[in-house]
């Protein structure tokens, strides 16, 4: 509490370091619309025998930089579950048994406006931020101008931009440099680096946000996200569906098995058969897992190890320990190999023994058949799959549940089996038997 000179208080809240999501909210609007003024009093004035002059005390009001930039960080992350609710409840007000409920338009709206709604908070934070980033920020929201003038423009652009929504082409020399200096100062002010790349944030937030409202039934995105490092698959055939089909995917097969997330990703969102369970299971590296969200380059080069490394991290955590599974399992998904992260997905909140690193929380505690071994008349399906039925692999896709390994295997045996190709390897990755 500083005093006036004329004996008024006004008060400089403290930083925010800590509570509820809403308690950071109003602290954050608190901080920012702070003013503070003293007005002269009547004992200022000063008087003489010839001439009576008035003289306003000189005040000076500061608000602690360290205030307003734990109010930026706060409004940051408020902005990122913003984004992540707003795009959950789009996704959860959708029918997926509707014919056009997850068409690649209404799928893509419901992203748009989310980001756009995001990034017009970033703009807002923009206005009161520290000056060492403000700029960034106001350079950071504009990049998604485009989309902004689609969701009020002409229909027919709308349409235009929901059919193309590839982040790369928001990006500009000056936009990279702007997301190099957010990434700097979150990681160095706020803890922990807070995602504010449109790429970044569609395969973490929105992509994840989609997943927990719906799972993966949710249709062909597109190979519009997709930019495997500047070197696209822009025609992907059906054929290519193993290892030396593809000179293309073949690259992108061995980054991955290599370590490379990237490639990973993009196999898994571009490819079929083999191509695309190896991009899904980062390389084989994570048995049983053949969920459509899988972080392989948190996987394999995340520095976060612990609670308190990463923001995204640490909320999936919170959202696990409070005993949602699904986050459980995204936790696990897109921590590194070995942190303490992982185990902590992977155990459910460490309500079962460490080990079982290969059956997703939601199957253990739901009871579901999940791999081979689980459901007899499942198993008979695999096993005829696997001698070359491509009709019992297509049942085995259809009446298995969502994300399962049984699910997996159905699915690419399927693919694998109407091109003649044996289904050995896809076995193998799911931890099942070859027929």
């Amino acid at each position: 509490m500083r005093r006036c000179e004329n004996g008024a208080e006004i008060g400089v809240g403290d930083a925010v370091t800590g509570g509820t999501m809403q308690r950071n909210r109003v602290l954050s609007v608190a901080v920012m619309v702070l003013i503070a003024a003293c007005s002269p009093s009547a004992e200022d004035t000063t008087t003489s025998s010839s001439t009576t002059t008035t003289t306003a005390p000189t005040t000076t009001t500061t608000i602690d930089p360290a205030t307003v930039a734990a109010a930026t960080c706060a409004g940051l992350k408020v902005a990122a579950f913003d984004l992540d609710a707003a795009v959950t409840s789009g996704f959860a007000d959708l029918d997926p048994n509707t014919d056009d409920a997850l068409a690649d338009a209404a799928v893509g709206l419901i992203v748009v406006e989310g980001l756009v709604a995001f990034y017009d908070e970033i703009g807002a934070i923009a206005e009161d931020a520290p000056t060492a980033i403000a700029d960034e920020l106001s350079t950071v929201s504009a990049a998604v101008d485009p989309w902004r003038d689609a969701l009020t423009g002409d229909p027919a652009l709308l349409e235009e931009t929901l059919q193309d929504l590839d982040p790369a082409a928001l990006s500009t020399p000056e936009v990279d440099e702007a997301i190099e200096t957010l990434d700097e100062w979150t990681t160095e002010i706020c803890g922990s680096p807070i995602p504010l790349d449109a790429e970044e944030i569609i395969f973490t937030t929105v992509f994840s946000a989609m997943l927990g409202a719906i799972g993966n039934v949710f249709g062909d995105l597109g190979d519009d996200f997709v930019d495997p490092n500047d070197d696209p698959v822009t025609e992907i055939d059906e054929v290519a569906l193993v290892y030396g089909d593809d000179p293309n995917l073949d690259d992108l097969y061995t980054r991955c098995g290599n370590g490379d997330g990237t490639a990973c990703r993009d196999l898994s969102y571009t490819a079929y058969g083999e191509y695309e369970l190896w991009g899904q299971t980062c390389g084989a590296s994570i048995p049983l897992r053949p969920k459509l969200m899988v972080d392989c380059h948190g996987k394999f080069a995340s520095p976060a190890n612990a609670y308190g490394d990463g923001f995204v991290l640490d909320t999936l955590w919170d959202e696990c320990e409070a005993d949602n599974l699904d986050s459980c399992d995204r936790l696990f998904a897109a921590s590194r190999f070995g942190s303490v992260y992982e185990e902590f997905g992977a155990t459910c909140g460490r309500t079962r023994e460490p080990g079982d690193f290969t059956r997703p929380c939601a199957f253990v505690v739901s009871g579901e058949p999940y791999g081979y071994g689980d459901a007899a008349e499942f198993d008979i399906l695999w096993d005829t799959c696997s001698a070359g039925d491509a009709d019992a692999c297509y049942d085995l896709f259809l009446e298995t549940p969502i994300s399962s390994a049984y699910e997996a295997f159905g699915r690419v045996c399927g693919d694998l089996s109407e091109m003649s190709r044996p289904c050995e390897n896809a076995a193998t990755w799911l931890a099942g038997p070859l027929g």
